[in-house]
């Protein structure tokens, strides 16, 4: 079961660093003047940004789950 642990431990960080990328990439676009700036360039990477967060923390736990209890 360590292997299936440290499994989803890798993939949790590999979701983790791919959020912060998402996350990145919207906040470089927001940077640019007000009058440039329009929702439809952000909000996308925000959207996978926090999707990408949300699959980091289940794999993450996941890998926890199999951590402790098996």
């Amino acid at each position: 079961m360590e292997f299936v642990s440290n499994f989803f431990f890798v993939i949790a960080m590999g979701a983790l660093f791919l959020s912060l990328i998402f996350f990145e990439i919207g906040t470089k676009k927001v940077r640019r003047p007000k009058s440039e700036v329009k929702p439809e360039d952000y909000k996308p990477y925000d959207r996978k940004g926090w999707y990408s967060l949300l699959a980091a923390g289940g794999f993450l736990g996941l890998s926890l789950l199999f951590a402790l209890i098996f």
